[in-house]
């Protein structure tokens, strides 16, 4: 399984730029189609210890940055993973997610 690369790319410019390259570098990230339970859960798996894998729905790449967007939001997932696996949408994610907004990971794509 192979990321695709402009999203490996991307994940690695945010990486860098909000976490210190702090993230697990050999994520995998690529597109594939969501079913009916992903509107319930976040697609992030940790497929082995330290070994990660996000996928994106393809839908989302026509609706202009709204990918990158996507892709943000998982990235907080990954980088609270370490510390509190499979957590959800809580304080923890609130706190992460308003980090980065304040660093300016939203700006023009809001």
């Amino acid at each position: 399984m192979q990321s695709d690369r402009a999203l490996k790319n991307q994940f690695a410019k945010y990486n860098r730029k909000y976490w210190a390259g702090q993230l697990p570098e050999h994520t995998v990230i690529y597109w594939e189609p969501q079913n009916a339970d992903a509107a319930t859960t976040c697609p992030i798996y940790e497929v082995d210890h330290g070994q990660f894998v996000i996928k994106l729905d393809p839908y989302v790449k026509g609706l202009g940055k709204f990918w990158k967007i996507n892709l943000l939001h998982e990235l907080v997932h990954l980088a609270l993973w370490v510390k509190h696996p499979k957590h959800q949408h809580g304080k923890l994610f609130k706190e992460e997610e308003a980090r980065i907004y304040a660093m300016g990971a939203y700006t023009g794509l809001l």
